[in-house]
This record gives structure tokens, C-alpha cells and sequence, in this order.
């Protein structure tokens, strides 16, 4: 800027004190126009005639997600002169938030000067003092320090910003200098400091405001993608985004760089250019500047003197960037790493904001071991260590898996899944001497994976171009067992031929264990995936009698728990039990606390069907409780259990207290990590809504994801449960002619080997009252009744009887459906079930007001009103209501006319709720059937 500028400023800063408030409010304006100008703040000199000018830089346009740290820095400025440091790593934000906190509109009003001097060049305290004095109008000399203290003195209220000042006090020799100038600077009243610095250490010397600032972390989601839009628009896919993101570790810097790419380029081309190019490609043509070119940023923060001089912290940094998980004090000592003075590494990361601590652990963000990777590549002198550690924590996993002692390890395992994901996949390499063992490890970590209901590793898939090299038959046999065990998610291109060939590994080795596995995960497999009960009860009899021979209990109970769900598909739930009993008694003989939970969980569904819920509650409550000891709380199991006790409320028809379940579990995961969980909870979620009459366009979308995930898991039953609900919901909308024929087929196909689909779709068949043409529905009804008695299940048998009463009243057999009725009315009130016992009073109401027992029938209304509005059916109740007023009218001689239609109580239920909060508010009104 030329002196002519100066000087018409200076002459404008001479005017009325109106006029300089206006020219600031102007200059602010100014500085909102464009993102890379500057803008003035006028401070008169108190020292001499002439006035000082000082430049501001402009305020960030683009500035999201740092809402709790501007009010934290603005709370402290505004009510004393502060003394803040920003602290952060490179790239984070430090300069953007010190930017934006000159523009708070308190900030504004507060301080008469906000002077903002990037310390970038200077590298001693000397050179400090002299920039800025030069930014406040001071004459040049050689050591200004006493001036520029003077000049401070007599200010009036000033905010001074030194933006990134570790240039200065990072260095040994320079750091005391420079620590006693800021201590002379903080000692005036009417002078506040913000300072920026690399690292999480604040200067001494220095009385700093608290509460401290938090060095900072990096963006939230919502604000990294809002900052990539703003910038690159809102025309990019958004799984592409989402992708990028990823990579920046939401680090402010990355995002902004990465996003201009995306705008530049396209997401689909930055992210091919990435996997080659990697941190490259948001450095390349930006030049050297810090805030330009990422990798000159994290190469400014390698240049510490402190890293520098401590050469293991570079090591120890280069070996956390293959480790996205970071580490533990402990993980570092234990695993021998070559490196001196490890902690002290460790601690010379975080103060120089190379690493950051969570959780206890130092970790590295994502474009600094991107960065570490491309430019400084591990050694394996520094790999091999951990992985003989970590090689070592998967052995006692394997050793005491499903067991109290497993506890701390499968604690550590979680801590460490993408570390042992990282160091396993370096492993799988021809060259690697210790590749069978480095396999073996693999499969161990996918069970890991598969008993917390997470995705199959994607290792595995890399280990079949891998055997060629391998010659070992029982190493073989481990993966075609571990193989089957998945292909309920991933299918077997040739199951005949996979099976064969694997029954002939086991030919040239003996591993009893191995091989009862094997035959037990066929038997599943054969069951489950190709529906063939005859073979899997071969292969599980085969793998029963290896567990009997051995005295395996812990084997044994898994057959036994593939036989109770074989007995419970087809829908022989007392059998069922049965074996479930058995398993649970031999997995407690075995010690083993994850099988012992498995058998009480199948004995709890078993329960469930039978009605006995209380007992179903309890085994559940029970099976959750082992799943604690041993850890493993937060797996599929777990999330199953808490199913089933949904499912208990969900039949007895307290349908708020299952949606909540239900939808929780939809929060909690992810059709990415747990799609088999977040799949069943969807389905589960969309039956009630079904029930309590929600709007097609809300069930109807968690029907169709939940068939997607199904079908991309090529899990058969699954999807066939899908088209019954959706079957359902037609029904519900009328769509008879659809619903009718999807219910056949469901039928149809399970009819031998799945007794909770064929019970579903015969429910629905034999419910006269949901049929406009229900002359069909008799003779269903007939075969539901029939059903239940095979499978014993008594929630399904009292319904049959309320359905075979509805068929007696449609025929006017009016004693008979009486005491069907009242048998299932006592069916219904010991298991506890609202609706059930609301549906046979209210029928028991009809049929004694078609008698003229009036007073009766209201007697079973009123009782039946409350079982209707705990079962969220407001269409019943308001229709109770309406009914028994116009009864207390023609008593009270105040209604002429007859009683009100009471055919209008045998129309389809049609409860509509509001769900909110995942409660359904039986307050609101009602949609219009």
C-alpha cells in the first residue's frame, strides 16, 4: 500500500470520532467482500502527532464447526485483556479461528485496535519486537523491544494477535527470549494477547487465561462437508464425498484444499489421483506456503528442532502412520520397539501436534501418516516388533475366546482393529517367511469380526491368491471352514465341489477340533444357505458324533444349538427347547461364557414362541449379563438378545416400547459395519408400524433397504421375510389380490423348513376381519388353528381360536364363537397379551348386545377400551367410545333412532400414531382410513 493511501487515511483518522467509527464499520464491510483482501483498523498513536495504520487480514468466509471455540476465546477477551494461545497442529485452523475471532462483533466493541502480525519470517524475539513495531508505525532500529513495550503502555485497548509464533519460540535458543518478551507484553493492563502455535505446549513466562483453550481438534462431520460444499457446490455425489472427507481426517486445511481439487478435477478423478499421488495431490502447484501446500505444512511441523534432535520421534511417527488406531503407553513398552526413550518420543509428538492423544493413546491424523507413508516410509526394523505383538494378542484371543479370561484381550483387539487390519495385511505377502502364520492370524481376526456382528475382514479376500505358494492341507482346511462360515454373506461359487474338496484336506492331516468345525458349519450352511435339511442333519450328525468321541462339550453344544434352530425353523419349538436345554448345559461344562449365552438365547426365542415371556425376559436379561463378563457386549449377540426382548413386547402388543428397541438399534448401526443388525431392525420396525398405521411412504422405504441388504448378503430366509411384510402392508392398503398371492408364495416355500414365516402369513390369511372378501379366510383359519397345535405355539393357537370365533359370528353360531371366545380370552390374559384380550371383549361385547344384553356389552367394551389404547389402536377405542355414547344416549331417552351400526367394530383395524422420539403419541389424530 503507497504513502498517498497512508496519508488519506491518516487525514480521515483526524476527523470526528463519528466519522472513524464509520470508517471502520466501512473498512469491515470491505474486508466481507472477497476472500483474499485485506482491511484496516485505524489506531491513533499515542506517542507522537503522526498516526500508525495497521492491515488486518480479511475474515474468513468459509468458517464452520469452531462455534464452541470462537464463544470460549470471545467469553475470555470480553471481560479482561486476555491471554490466550491457540495450539493445534498444522493445517487445523489456529490461523482461521484468530482471523475470525478480530471480526467478532464484541471483539469489535471492546478493543479500539486489533493489530494481527504473522510471525512467519521472524526467528527470534529481536525480530518479533521489530515486526511489530513496523506494524504500529514505530521508527526502525536494532532492538525495539523497549519501544514497542512503551508504545503499548499508553495504548488504549488494544487485542494484538502473533500468528504462528512457534517460528520463534520453537527453537531452543530463541524459546527463553522470546517467552520473556511476551511476559512483558502480558504485564500491561490494557493489552490483550492471542498467539498461535503449532503443537499443544503454551510459552512460559506467561500468566495464560484460564480456562486454557483445548489445542485444537479437527472439524465436525457436518462441518467438513458443509466447508466442502460451499466451496465445490453441491453437485458432487455424495458417497464420493463423504469418501474425500475421509482422507482429510476433516483436518481444516485438507478439506479446503482437497475440496477446490474436487471442484477443479471432480470427486471420481481425485479420488483415482489419490491412490497414487496421495497427499501430493493437495501440494502440487500451491507453492511452499504453510497454508497453500500440505505437505510443506506437515514438513514445517518434521523441521521442529525437537523432533530434530530426539531422531526416535521421527521413527516412532513413521511407525504410527501405519497404525491408524494409534497406541497405548503400554502397547509401546510391551512391543520392544527399537527406539530410546520411546515415551519421551511420544510426548515430543504431542507437544509438536504431530500426534494427539484419545482414548490414552497416541494417534496420527490422517494426512500426516499419508504424508509419513509417501515421503518417509516405515522400516521394517520398526514393523517386525509389532507384529510379533500383535501376532501374540490374537493367540490368546484364539486360546481363551468366549472366556472370562479373554476380557482384557478382546479389549484390546477392538483398540486395535485397524491396527491389526494394517499390520496383518503387510504380512500377506509371498516373500514373508511367516505368511501360513500371518494367515492363521487372519482367520482368527475375521471370527473376531464375525462374533461382533462386524464385516468379514477385507483380507480374506486376498489369502486365496495365496495358497499356491502354501503347501498345507490343515492351513487349507482352517480357511474353507472359516469360508463357510461366511458364505452366508459372501456365497460359494461351487458348494458341492467346496465341500468335497475340503472333506478331502482333512485325509492327509488329523485335527478332531478342525474337523467337527467343518462339519458342524456345513450342517448350518447346508441348512440355512441351500435350505437341504436332509444334508445338514448328515453333516451334523457326522460332526455331533466327532464332539461325542472327543469329549468335546464345547462343539458339542454348537450342534446342539444348530438343532434346536433347525426344530425352531420348523416351527417344532419344543423339540427345540429341548436341544437348547442341552447345549446350555454343555457349553456351562465347558467353561465357555460366549457359547453358554448363545444356548440361552436360543432357548429364550424357543420360550418367546411357546408364551412363556417372563421366562423368555429372564433368559435374556441372563445371556446379556454373561455377554458382559466376558466382554463381548457390543456384538451381534448382544444386539439379538435385545431383539428378542423387543420381539416379546412386540407380541404382547406393546408396540411403543418395540419400536423404541428397534429404532435405537436402526441408530446405532450401520448398514456398512452391521448390515445383518440394521437390516432386521428395519424390518422389525416397519412390522409395527404396520400395525399402528404409520404412512405408507414411511414403511415402505425401510421394507425396501432392508430387502437390499438381505439380498446383498444372500440371506434367503431373510428376504422372504421381507416380502411377507411388505405383504402385509398391501393388505393394509387394500391391496388384496397382491397381498393374497405374495402370502401363497411365502407359504409355499416355507412351508417345511421355516414355522415363523408360515405362522406369519397363515396369521394373516385366516384374519377374516382384514379380508373386504373373506370367504377364503375360513378355511385358512382352519389351517392356522392346525398349525399352532403341531408347533405349540400358544400365542398363535388363541389367535386361531379369536379367528374361528370370528368365523362362527359371520354365520350367526353365536354360543359356539362365546366360548371359543373365552378360552382364548384366558389364553390371551395369562401370556399377557393387550390386543388379544381387547379383540375377544369386544366380540364378547357384540355378541351379548346382539343378545340385548346391553349392559353387558358395555361392561366388555369399557374393559376392552384401556387393552386398545395400551395396544396404540385408536381406531378401536374412538370406535368404543362413539358406540357406548350412543348407548348412554338411548338409555338417557335423549337419542331416537337405533343404537349405532355395531358391524362398524368388525371393520380392519386403522390406529394411527405420531412417532416421535420413538414413541408413538396415541394423543394425536388420526389419518383418515
Amino acid at each position: 500500500m503507497n504513502a498517498n493511501l497512508f496519508r488519506d487515511i491518516s487525514q480521515v483518522q483526524r476527523m470526528t470520532e463519528s466519522a472513524q467509527k464509520g470508517l471502520l464499520e466501512l473498512i469491515a464491510a470491505v474486508s466481507d467482500g472477497g476472500e483474499s483482501g485485506k482491511s484496516s483498523s485505524a489506531m491513533p498513536s499515542t506517542q507522537n502527532s503522526s498516526d500508525s495504520f495497521s492491515m488486518l487480514p480479511a475474515r474468513p468466509k468459509i468458517f464452520h464447526g469452531r462455534e464452541a471455540e470462537m464463544e470460549h476465546v470471545v467469553k475470555i477477551l470480553v471481560h479482561g485483556c486476555a491471554r490466550i494461545a491457540i495450539l493445534g497442529a498444522g493445517g487445523i485452523g489456529k490461523t482461521s479461528l484468530s482471523k475470525a475471532v478480530l471480526y467478532h462483533p464484541d471483539v469489535i466493541e471492546r478493543y479500539d485496535n486489533r493489530i494481527f502480525v504473522s510471525c512467519d519470517s521472524v526467528t527470534n524475539s529481536i525480530d518479533l519486537a521489530g515486526l511489530i513495531g513496523s506494524y504500529v508505525g514505530l521508527k526502525a532500529g536494532r532492538d525495539v523491544t523497549k519501544q514497542v513495550v512503551n508504545y503499548f503502555s499508553k495504548a488504549t485497548k488494544c487485542l494484538l494477535v502473533l500468528d504462528n509464533l512457534d517460528t520463534c519460540w520453537e527453537p531452543l535458543e530463541s524459546r527463553s527470549d522470546v517467552e520473556e518478551f511476551l511476559s512483558l507484553l502480558t504485564d500491561l493492563p490494557r493489552l490483550a494477547l492471542v498467539v498461535t502455535l503449532r503443537g499443544a505446549e503454551r510459552p512460559g513466562k506467561v500468566q495464560w487465561s484460564r480456562p486454557f483453550l483445548l489445542p485444537l481438534q479437527p472439524l465436525p462431520d457436518e462441518a467438513a462437508y458443509q466447508t466442502f460444499i460451499d466451496i465445490a457446490d453441491d453437485l458432487h455425489d455424495e458417497n464420493h464425498v463423504q469418501q474425500l472427507l475421509l482422507l482429510t481426517d476433516n483436518m481444516p486445511l485438507a478439506v479446503n484444499l482437497i475440496a477446490h481439487l474436487a471442484n477443479d478435477e471432480g470427486c471420481t478423478q481425485v479420488l483415482a489421483r489419490w491412490k497414487t499421488e496421495r497427499t501430493s495431490i493437495l501440494s502440487a502447484g500451491n507453492g511452499s506456503d504453510r497454508l497453500s501446500n500440505l505437505d510443506a505444512s506437515i514438513q514445517l511441523s518434521l523441521s521442529s528442532q525437537r523432533i530434530l534432535a530426539e531422531s526416535g520421534a521421527k521413527d516412532l511417527l513413521g511407525l504410527l502412520s501405519i497404525l491408524p488406531d494409534g497406541l497405548s503407553n503400554i502397547e509401546i513398552l510391551q512391543s520392544e520397539l527399537p527406539i530410546q526413550n520411546a515415551l519421551k518420543c511420544k510426548a515430543i509428538l504431542l507437544q509438536t501436534a504431530l500426534g494427539y492423544s484419545e482414548n490414552q493413546r497416541i494417534k496420527v491424523f490422517t494426512p500426516i501418516r499419508e504424508h509419513m507413508q509417501h515421503f518417509h516410509p516405515v522400516p521394517l526394523r520398526m514393523t517386525r516388533p509389532v507384529r510379533v505383538y500383535f501376532h501374540s494378542l490374537l493367540e490368546l484371543y484364539q486360546k481363551h475366546r468366549g472366556m472370562q479370561q479373554s476380557v482384557k484381550t478382546v479389549q484390546q483387539i477392538r483398540s486395535n482393529a485397524g491396527n491389526l487390519n494394517q499390520i496383518l495385511g503387510l504380512g500377506l505377502d509371498v516373500n514373508n517367511p511367516d505368511l501360513a502364520q500371518t494367515i492363521r492370524f487372519t482367520i482368527c481376526l475375521n471370527s473376531y469380526h464375525r462374533l461382533m456382528g462386524h464385516s468379514p475382514t477385507v483380507l480374506m479376500d486376498r489369502i486365496p491368491s495365496l495358497l499356491p505358494h502354501l503347501d498345507d492341507p490343515a492351513l487349507a482346511a482352517e480357511i474353507d471352514v472359516e469360508l463357510i462360515h461366511l458364505a452366508e454373506y459372501n456365497p460359494l461359487p461351487d458348494p458341492e465341489r467346496f465341500i468335497a474338496q475340503t472333506m478331502e484336506h482333512f485325509k492327509n492331516f488329523n485335527d478332531p477340533a478342525l474337523e467337527t468345525l467343518f462339519y458342524l458349519a456345513a450342517g448350518y450352511y447346508e441348512f440355512y444357505v441351500r435350505n437341504d435339511r436332509s444334508r445338514s442333519m448328515e453333516f451334523l450328525e457326522r460332526g455331533l458324533s466327532l464332539a461325542r468321541t472327543h469329549a468335546d462339550h464345547l462343539r458339542e453344544s454348537i450342534g446342539f444349538i444348530h438343532l434346536a434352530m433347525i426344530k425352531w425353523n420348523s416351527g417344532d419349538y419344543r423339540a427345540a427347547h429341548g436341544h437348547a436345554q442341552t447345549a446350555h448345559e454343555l457349553s456351562r461344562l465347558s467353561g465357555n461364557l460366549y457359547q453358554q449365552t448363545v444356548a440361552l438365547r436360543t432357548e429364550a426365542q424357543c420360550c418367546t414362541q411357546l408364551g412363556d415371556y417372563r421366562g423368555s425376559i429372564l433368559l435374556s436379561q441372563k445371556a446379556r449379563e454373561l455377554l458382559v463378563l466376558c466382554n463381548m457386549s457390543t456384538g451381534t449377540l448382544y444386539q439379538l438378545l435385545v431383539a428378542n426382548e423387543a420381539e416379546v413386547h412386540l407380541l404382547k402388543s406393546e408396540y411403543s416400547e418395540a419400536h423404541r428397541i428397534y429404532a435405537q438399534s436402526i441408530r446405532e448401526t450401520s448398514p456398512e459395519q452391521s448390515p445383518y443388525n440394521h437390516a432386521l431392525s428395519l424390518l422389525s420396525a416397519a412390522e409395527i408400524e404396520i400395525m399402528v398405521g404409520a404412512p405408507d411412504c414411511e414403511v415402505r422405504p425401510k421394507i425396501a433397504l432392508a430387502r437390499e441388504l438381505f439380498t446383498a448378503q444372500g440371506n434367503q430366509i431373510a428376504v422372504m421375510q421381507c416380502d411377507m411384510v411388505h405383504a402385509d402392508l398391501e393388505l393394509r392398503e387394500g391391496h388384496e389380490a397382491v397381498a393374497g398371492a405374495s402370502f401363497r408364495r411365502c407359504l409355499a416355500s416355507s412351508w417345511s423348513t421355516n414355522g415363523e414365516i408360515r405362522s406369519y402369513c397363515l396369521e394373516r390369511l385366516g384374519d377374516i376381519s382384514r379380508w373386504k372378501k373373506p370367504s377364503t379366510s375360513n378355511s385358512w383359519a382352519i389351517v392356522y388353528l392346525a398349525d399352532s397345535q403341531t408347533s405349540h405355539n400358544m400365542l398363535a393357537l388363541h389367535k386361531a381360536l379369536l379367528f374361528m370365533a370370528d368365523v362362527f359370528i359371520s354365520v350367526g353360531k353365536e354360543d359356539t364363537a362365546s366360548a371359543l371366545l373365552m378360552v382364548a380370552l384366558d389364553g390371551f390374559t395369562s401370556m399377557d397379551v393387550h390386543r388379544g384380550r381387547a379383540e375377544c371383549l369386544l366380540r364378547l361385547g357384540q355378541v351379548s348386545f346382539s343378545r340385548g344384553e346391553v349392559s353387558l356389552a358395555v361392561q366388555f367394551w369399557s374393559q376392552a377400551r384401556p387393552l386398545f389404547e395400551r395396544a396404540s389402536q385408536l381406531t378401536k377405542v374412538n370406535q368404543i367410545d362413539t358406540l357406548v355414547a350412543g348407548i348412554e344416549k338411548e338409555v338417557d331417552g335423549h337419542h331416537d333412532g337405533n343404537l349405532a351400526d355395531r358391524s362398524v367394530l368388525l371393520a380392519p383395524s386403522s390406529p394411527v400414531c405420531n412417532l416421535e422420539n420413538g414413541v408413538w403419541d396415541t394423543s394425536q389424530p388420526e389419518r383418515a382410513a
